[in-house]
This record gives C-alpha cells, structure tokens and sequence, in this order.
C-alpha cells in the first residue's frame, strides 16, 4: 500500500489522509507495525525529522500504540490550534 507526502503537504493531513486510506482497506493485511513504517517511510525528509523530534527518537523505533498516540496527538493539537486561531464568528 503505497503512501507518499507530497512537498505542500503538512504532517497532521498527511497522517489524516493516511488512516482514511487504510480504513478504505481495512482488510489490507499488514502487520500493525508495517502500517506506521509505511507511513513514515513515504514522507518528506524534513517531516520525518520534525517528528522523530518530537518523539525523542525515531517514530519507528516506537511501539504501534505509541506511534498512532503521538501521530493522533499532532492531528488533535492542529485542529485546537485551528479553532483558536479562527474563532466561528456568530451572526447578528
């Protein structure tokens, strides 16, 4: 199952992109941990080590529980940080 990040692409939509994809084909057959090793061998350098700093080390050296936590997290953390900067506005 191919993943690849295209350049303009940020780490929280690409991981998002990634589960839809795998919920698509939930009968894909790989080994849980093949599933974040896909996915982080299909992205960018750069956001590769941007999570595996955060991490504290390579995403991949992570068990899957911890992986999908952290991966989760970024995407949570994303759309908090989304709604504050944009607030709804209330019509009068």
């Amino acid at each position: 199952m191919p993943f690849f990040q295209p350049e303009d692409e940020f780490i929280h939509d690409g991981w998002e992109r990634y589960k839809v994809l795998l919920n698509k084909v939930s009968n894909h057959g790989l080994p849980p941990l093949l599933e974040i090793q896909f996915f982080y061998n299909g992205l960018q350098s750069n956001t590769k080590m941007i999570i595996d700093d955060i991490a504290g080390e390579a995403l991949i050296s992570k068990n899957l529980e911890e992986a999908h936590k952290l991966l989760d997290e970024m995407l949570s953390n994303h759309y908090q940080w989304q709604s504050k900067k944009n607030p709804t506005k209330k019509n009068a």
